[in-house]
């Protein structure tokens, strides 16, 4: 605080002016700041509410994505040499097969030796038409369907690496390596798709200027260049001759991706639905919207005891978002069945405060009762009264729900509307079943296609929705951020009034104490005068 001299040395009025400039400064700023600071923590707090939010909605999405296409179905191979997967949770079911895995498929595989004594070495230049079928007794069968590759080797790359890289680069099913077999030895290893139908027959057409190239040619059968014949897989199912042309056999069971590592005999490959399983996924899930609900509770609770309101009390778009989350659990789910499904039907039920409990015995009689139904909740799929019609859809565009399919004379209909016809293949990019596709070998038919949205999928959709840059959320922060920095401005706008005040003030208590500084002088002169005049007298 500055000192006022003048008063400490009884000089003017003897008052404190610079006490009483700074009382009537902070009388006039202590108001105004407060009501600024208050807003400030208000803004503060909303902002940190709706980062709590979002975090809030991270975790759950995390939560959501982990548990997206499972319900409860699981697969048993008691051979370690048949792995299995679910592919497609739409098309999988139970099932149970006896499997005997006679013989795997295997590449087609050539050596290219020539005395190669580097990756580097000259190999010639000229071209290589590869072709593809099946050998046999040294005769070869082309298979037309499978298009031939021609690669070109010039100056460009005219070595053992460069012929290597030209394979691998053409793309089409072959894969080419060197192997250094010995110290300055060095082959080329040519490995084609495995099957017996993918081997394959290699013309090399060398330039007479550059030779070479011929040591690559495989247009006549070598027992010295072909060290692994193509083989295809052969098993059989329940006691049924199968034959694949890949170790990884998608097509044998709906949705179940078989692999084949090593031949066995009798071995059993199963499913199952498993209600423990399933009922972990459930609990898993109501816990999950369980601790949302909780965290937004907490955010928007008004505490009518005195004590805190949440960060984001009273705030609407924080309500609406509670009101939205809470909706979508007791919204049915369509596109399923002919009925609609609800999460109660799972035996969850939802609490005074919004969270919800699930009874494990309700949850065991509706499993065990239909176990497809949980994909309701945890997997969107489409799904038809047919065997013979498959069906996907891709995109989030569509509308969940029960759609007539009507196929007749080529053309085809879906809910009243057209779909593009291409093959056996049907498809709509537009209206209520945009994205939808169904594939079917049939000519004429009229069947129900069940499109249905899980409620993973429909809570992880509005979850993005939050999260979005251009969400009301982030809308929110954006707006109070800026409100923050027009606080910021009127705290300093405050400043800047208060100092010209206080300026003000010592402008005015200066002029004053000059005043009364003149008025003591005049004092001070008369009270001479006089006690001068009176000694006068005095002495006269």
């Amino acid at each position: 605080m500055a000192v006022d001299y003048l008063s400490t040395l009884n000089v003017g009025s003897g008052l404190n002016t610079t006490q009483i400039v700074d009382a009537l400064v902070n009388a006039n700023r202590a108001p105004r700041e407060e009501a600024i600071n208050s807003k400030v923590t208000e803004k503060n707090v909303s902002i940190s509410g709706f980062g709590q939010l979002k975090q809030n909605f991270e975790t759950f999405k995390t939560d959501l994505t982990a548990m997206d296409g499972d319900i409860g179905l699981t697969t048993t191979s008691t051979a370690s040499a048949i792995g299995l997967t679910i592919s497609d949770i739409n098309m999988a079911g139970v099932f149970d097969h006896t499997v005997t895995v006679g013989q795997l498929a295997q590449a087609h595989t050539l050596e290219i030796a020539n005395s190669y004594t580097s990756e580097t070495a000259a190999t010639g230049q000229g071209t290589l038409l590869f072709e593809f079928g099946s050998w046999d007794n040294n005769s070869f069968t082309e298979d037309t369907s499978i298009t031939n590759h021609t690669i070109t080797i010039d100056s460009t790359n005219a070595t053992l690496e460069g012929v290597r890289d030209a394979i691998n680069a053409a793309d089409m099913g072959v894969t080419a390596s060197i192997v250094k077999t010995a110290e300055g030895a060095y082959s080329l290893s040519i490995k084609s798709t495995s099957g017996a139908g993918n081997e394959m027959k290699i013309t090399a057409t060398e330039d007479s200027s550059n030779t070479g190239l011929s040591a690559f040619d495989f247009s006549t059968y070598d027992a010295d260049v072909e060290t692994l014949a193509g083989l295809d897989a052969t098993l059989t199912v329940d006691g049924i001759s199968v034959t694949r042309s890949s170790n990884t056999i998608t097509d044998l069971i709906d949705g179940i991706e078989m692999e084949l590592t090593g031949t066995v005999t009798g071995a059993r490959v199963s499913s199952a639905y498993n209600e423990s399983t399933a009922l972990e996924k459930m609990s898993a899930f109501v816990d999950s919207l369980n601790t949302l609900n909780t965290k937004l509770n907490e955010l928007t609770k008004r505490d009518l005891t005195g004590g805190d309101d949440g960060d984001l009390a009273g705030d609407p778009v924080a309500r609406m978002i509670k009101s939205k989350i809470r909706a979508y659990t007791t919204t049915p789910i369509v596109g399923y069945s002919d009925t609609e499904i609800y999460l109660a039907n799972f035996g969850v039920t939802t609490n005074k405060d919004g969270t919800l409990s699930l009874n494990e015995d309700d949850f065991s009689t509706a499993y065990n009762a239909a176990p497809n139904d949980m994909m309701a909740v945890f997997q969107s799929a489409v799904t038809t009264d047919s065997s013979f019609i498959t069906g996907s859809v891709t995109g989030t565009a569509y509308t969940p729900g029960v759609y007539e399919f009507s196929l007749a004379n080529g053309a085809a209909t879906i809910g009243g509307d057209s779909m593009t016809v291409s093959g056996t293949n049907y498809y709509t990019m537009s209206g209520d079943t945009n994205g939808l596709s169904l594939t079917t070998s049939l000519t004429s038919a009229t069947h129900n296609i069940y499109v249905g949205r899980s409620l993973i999928d429909t809570l992880l959709s509005y979850t993005d929705t939050v999260l979005d840059t251009g969400s009301s959320v982030n809308e929110r922060i954006s707006s109070r951020q800026d409100e923050l920095a027009d606080l910021t401005d009127e705290l300093a706008s405050l400043d800047i009034k208060m100092q010209d005040m206080r300026e003000r003030y010592v402008k005015q208590f200066s002029a004053m104490e000059g005043v009364v500084s003149s008025l003591k002088k005049t004092g001070d002169y008369l009270t001479n005068y006089t006690d001068s005049m009176r000694a006068a007298r005095e002495n006269g």
